[in-house]
């Protein structure tokens, strides 16, 4: 029986705010929790889809959240007390990625937050850094918000599957 593989994508958009204040874990059955209200419907979609094939077929769930604010944390300390609030990070085999394109007047950020102990085996930071450098930071500049996301996704799900499959 294959263990399962909890792959966390979220997508935090977020202004400066004052108070720590995540949203609730709604809809949990769904890939995408689009708060920020960021994606079109039709690309929520496809990105659910995608989620429910990755588990279906390798027990890797996929997590999109998108939110207005990080309540005037940095995305490191949002992206674990989310996980810590949604009980997302206490699997060994969870990965929490924090992405915040840029607004008029802020600094894009990005912030990839393995489970304690768990996917960091799967997938290098090098790696992942080379997949938000090459990848999905250039589609964001572009404003290509669903594009990034979708690359992005593919190639952190790719890079996972060959090192959990030893395949090279």
């Amino acid at each position: 029986m294959k263990k399962g593989l909890l792959l966390i994508i979220a997508v935090l958009i977020s202004n400066i705010g004052i108070s720590q204040n995540f949203p609730s874990n709604t809809n949990q059955k769904e890939s995408v929790r689009d708060f920020a209200l960021m994606l079109k419907p039709r690309e929520a979609k496809k990105l659910n889809k995608f989620g429910d094939k990755a588990f279906k077929k390798d027990s890797i769930k996929l997590i999109i959240v998108s939110v207005k604010s990080m309540d005037g944390l940095d995305s490191r300390n949002y992206a674990y007390g989310l996980g810590e609030s949604w009980k997302l990070l206490e699997s060994e085999k969870q990965l929490l990625i924090v992405l915040k394109p840029k607004y008029e007047y802020e600094k894009g950020e990005i912030y990839i937050a393995t489970s304690y102990g768990g996917l960091e085996y799967y997938i290098s930071d090098l790696t992942v850094k080379g997949i938000l450098d090459n990848s999905i930071i250039p589609q964001f500049k572009k404003q290509k918000i669903y594009k990034g996301l979708k690359v992005g996704i593919k190639e952190v799900y790719t890079e996972i599957k060959k090192t959990l499959y030893n395949k090279t």
